[in-house]
This record gives C-alpha cells, structure tokens and sequence, in this order.
C-alpha cells in the first residue's frame, strides 16, 4: 500500500513514527485544552482532554491517509456530551460508519478497559488510540473487527462496569483498518438498529449465488474468492494453490467420511489473519434433494492455515442457527491439518460461523444465508 505520508512528516523530535502515528501542533493542543475545559467538570478535564487528541490525531491521519473518507467535521467543534457517555471513549463517523475510539495514555497492562455501556453506542469499529501528550503524538494501536464484537460480551464484567479486552484481541495493522473503512463506506452500511446492544455490521453472504457463479456484494466487500467446480488433483507438489487444496480436502471427505458432494456443489474461501494466525476457510453449499415438503440446503466449512501454518491445539469452528449450537469441532492435536463442519437447515434458515480459541479470543463471521 501507498504511504501518502510526506517526509517531513515521518520524524519528529529526532524520532520516526509509524504510518499510523501523527503529530500534533501546539495550536491542537492549545484547542483541546480550551474544549476540555469548557465541557467537562474538573474531574473529567483530563480525559476529555486525552479524548480530543485522540479524535484530532485520528482525524488528521485518515486525512492524510484516505482523504475521501475525510469526517464530515474535521473542524471538531465539539464532543459528544450526553450524560451516559464513558468518560473514556469518543466517536468519529465516516458517513453511514461510526468509529468509537478508545483513548488510553502510555499503557503498561495486557488488557484495555472498555465501560460496558459503550457498547449501547452503536459503533461499527472499536479502535485503540494512544496518545502520548508530552511527545504531541498519537497513534492508532489497532482495531477490532465487527465480527469480534459479540466475543465482548462474553467477557466478565469488572467492578468498575468495564470489560478487560486482550490487547492481542486487536488486530494491530492500520492499514487494514482503512481498508475496512473504505469496504464500510463504499457498501453504504444499513443504519444500526436502534435497540442493538452490540451493533456489528452484519450484512449476510448468500451463498445460493455462488450457484450461479457469483458473489454478492458483502462476500466482494469481505474478499471471498469464488472456485472452480470440483476436479480430481493433479498430482502432489509442495505448494499447492487454494484450488488444489480445495480439491484435495473435499476428496479426503468423500473418501475417508463419506461426504456426498454433488456436481452443482459450489465453494468459495477467504484467506484472513487473526491472533498471529494466517487461516483460510473454505465454504461450499447445495440445495439438497427435496425428500419432504421443506426444501433444504447444506452448508460445508474447512477451516484450515495458509501454507505453510500450523493450527493451534484448541482451536474451535462453531457453527449455530438462531436457537442452538449445532456443530462444535475442536482441534485436539496440532498434526490435525484442518476442522471441518456441515450443518442443513430450511431455505428461509441462516447460520452464523463463531472461530475461537482457549484464551477466549473469538471472531463472528456475518451470517451464511440461502436466499432465492
């Protein structure tokens, strides 16, 4: 990716920043203090005051960044003041994407304290902002994915009424963060659902148009890759490409589990890294032979590592409709080269991905729908 960062711009101080720091001028700085002041009680200065900077920094380096994804108000005239707001988050949107930073100063712990009720606040990406005043700098630390926001909830809750996220929970490269800002954006994200007490952006992928031979718009935006049909390997080699592999995963199921996969059986896969781990997930579906007065149709997952990466012992594929869990598999021993998981449900029926492992880290795919 393009650093549209200029020179002089990468070293203050005698010191370089990454492409996801920015500095601050003393005018901001002058800017933030008089906003702080005039909205907050004396208690609260502070962190409002750590709050503007991280909002100002995050503002100025989507500015430099992707300019078109450039805040509505990049004046920043004001905060948000309602009372139920925590003390220690701020928001920024991007036309229909609201972005709720969470401000910390130098952190020396292995979690970041999110306040529970931000949660009824209705944001689509959660983003660490550190901000070192003393140095004027701020930097965007890293993000969590849509799909890792119903894992919060999972998550005790503290006595100050905070969830403790792990810092590895976060994905820590920035550049993906703009990525899935300009995906957000460009897809016109749904409004979020006013009672939403976790909103996520959670459009579905429907995969009856891989049928077709095609991908919707969300499974595009999310950069699944559609296969070919079905076709016997050709050979061994030591690299394999995401067909090859396909290929020879789906013939292991049908000759060693007994798989019946027919010859209209579609699959696409997404390559993605999550906890220092490279993982691919292959997905194929049909429609099953009608043998009742329900049409049905099947939804097929590997879960595997790009090559090269060897899987975690603990690892978990769940799969689950909108009443129960109704696959779990778990990866016991870390020779196991992938997971895999079927599930059948009605036409009008969705199923919803959970990837997991035992330190409680966990992603929420968007829902697998079979729509006509």
């Amino acid at each position: 990716m393009i650093d549209h960062f200029k020179e002089n711009d990468a070293i203050v101080s005698g010191k370089f920043l990454s492409p996801a720091s920015i500095s601050l001028t003393p005018e901001q700085l002058d800017q933030a203090i008089a906003l702080s002041e005039s909205l907050s009680t004396p208690a609260q200065q502070w962190q409002n005051y750590i709050n503007i900077l991280a909002r100002m920094g995050v503002e100025q380096w989507i500015q430099k960044r992707v300019p078109q994804l450039a805040p509505i108000d990049p004046a920043f005239n004001e905060l948000p003041t309602h009372e139920n707001l925590p003390e220690s988050l701020c928001f920024l949107t991007l036309g229909e994407v609201t972005l709720c930073l969470i401000a910390t100063e130098m952190l020396y712990e292995s979690a970041i304290p999110l306040p529970r009720t931000a949660l009824d606040h209705q944001a689509h990406f959660y983003v660490w902002v550190e901000v070192l005043e003393e140095l004027e700098e701020v930097t965007v630390r890293g993000f969590l994915w849509p799909e890792s926001i119903p894992a919060v909830t999972n998550l005790p809750v503290q006595e100050d009424q905070t969830y403790l996220l792990p810092i590895d929970w976060f994905n820590a490269e920035p550049d993906q963060l703009l990525l899935s800002l300009r995906t957000a954006t460009q897809a016109a994200a749904s409004p979020l659902p006013a009672t939403s007490p976790h909103p996520v952006l959670q459009q579905a992928i429907n995969v009856q148009r891989w049928l077709a031979n095609q991908l919707d718009q969300v499974a595009q935006d999310l950069s699944w890759v559609l296969l070919p049909p079905l076709s016997p390997s050709l050979g061994f080699r030591p690299v394999r490409s995401p067909v090859e592999e396909f290929n020879e995963v789906m013939m292991e199921l049908v000759n060693h589990y007994g798989l019946t996969l027919p010859s209209e059986a579609r699959g696409a896969y997404r390559d993605f890294q999550w906890e220092s781990l490279a993982l691919r997930l292959y997905v194929v579906t049909w429609q099953l032979p009608l043998t009742g007065t329900v049409p049905e149709w099947t939804l097929l997952l590997v879960l595997s590592g790009q090559p090269g990466i060897i899987l975690r012992p603990g690892l978990r594929l769940q799969v689950q409709d909108e009443h129960q869990i109704l696959e779990e598999p778990v990866l016991t021993d870390a020779s196991q080269p992938y997971l895999y998981a079927q599930v059948i449900g009605s036409l009008s029926e969705q199923f919803r991905v959970t990837i997991s492992l035992t330190t409680g880290s966990a992603i929420t795919l968007p829902p697998f729908t079979f729509e006509e």
